[in-house]
């Protein structure tokens, strides 16, 4: 919980969305405790989603078997869409990106 408030206090109100732009995303993106808090956020946020899937799943799914592999592939497709978006955060280079722009 704490993650998220932050993050929504601290770009909602103290920046602000209206003066948000790339040279501050390039700024906060060269320090790696902001990419970590990125991780971390992201992280918590899918696994409390999938958390949620599967108590979804165990109690509209009838059946052991039907639950068992309705939860293979939703964990398959969470697990997997968290691990590209981890290796974004860690990989990205927003000044290469916007070096065109």
């Amino acid at each position: 919980i704490f993650l998220t408030l932050y993050h929504l206090i601290w770009w909602n109100l103290v920046i602000g969305v209206e003066h948000l732009d790339s040279a501050l995303v390039i700024e906060r993106w060269r320090n790696p405790l902001w990419r970590f808090f990125n991780v971390a956020l992201v992280s918590f946020a899918m696994l409390h989603g999938l958390n949620g899937l599967r108590y979804s799943i165990e109690d509209y799914v009838r059946g052991p078997g039907k639950q068992a592999a309705v939860k293979a592939v939703a964990y398959t497709l969470v697990l997997s869409v968290l691990a590209f978006g981890i290796y974004a955060l860690v990989t990205f280079d927003p000044a290469l990106f916007f070096a065109d722009r």
